[in-house]
């Protein structure tokens, strides 16, 4: 039997659904796409290696690119290598897939790539990166640079 408060609460939940899917808030940002290429790329181009001279783990890295250009090209995800290198099945390569855990990217986080792409690369905002410190916090003793003090004088016995 529906009684008057699962009505209430199913409704309630699709208004919730509705405003979780809005366009604003599906937007694809470098928050959603960065986990992925951690996950599938950067094990081969980040830190501790960058094959083809290329580091994935940030957007101003793609921006810069590697030996064969930029990795991402801002509005045109077919457009940008690392697109074109995945649908073409060149990364990761072949010889390499099953070892420590590097797998062909799954169609979704392909898609969430593109996405992001096409959406110029959106980076993720940064909430409340302002500082709150006044100009009179600033001038505090903790905030200033150490300074060499003179040694005391002291008596030898």
């Amino acid at each position: 039997m529906i009684t008057r408060a699962t009505s209430l609460l199913a409704g309630g939940f699709l208004a919730l659904a509705g405003s979780v899917l809005s366009a604003e808030d599906a937007s694809v940002t470098e928050h959603d796409v960065l986990p992925i290429l951690l996950h599938r790329c950067v094990i081969c181009h980040g830190a501790n290696f960058t094959e083809g001279d290329l580091d994935l783990r940030s957007r101003a890295e793609m921006l810069k690119g590697g030996e064969s250009g930029p990795a991402i090209t801002l509005g045109d995800p077919d457009g940008s290598l690392i697109v074109q290198k995945i649908v073409g099945d060149e990364m990761p390569p072949k010889d390499s897939r099953g070892r420590a855990g590097i797998e062909v990217m799954s169609p979704h986080e392909l898609a969430t790539i593109k996405e992001w792409i096409a959406n110029g690369a959106p980076e993720t905002p940064v909430v409340g990166s302002e500082s709150k410190l006044t100009e009179r916090d600033r001038r505090h003793w903790a905030f200033q640079p150490p300074q060499k003090g003179e040694a005391p004088q002291v008596e030898v016995a």
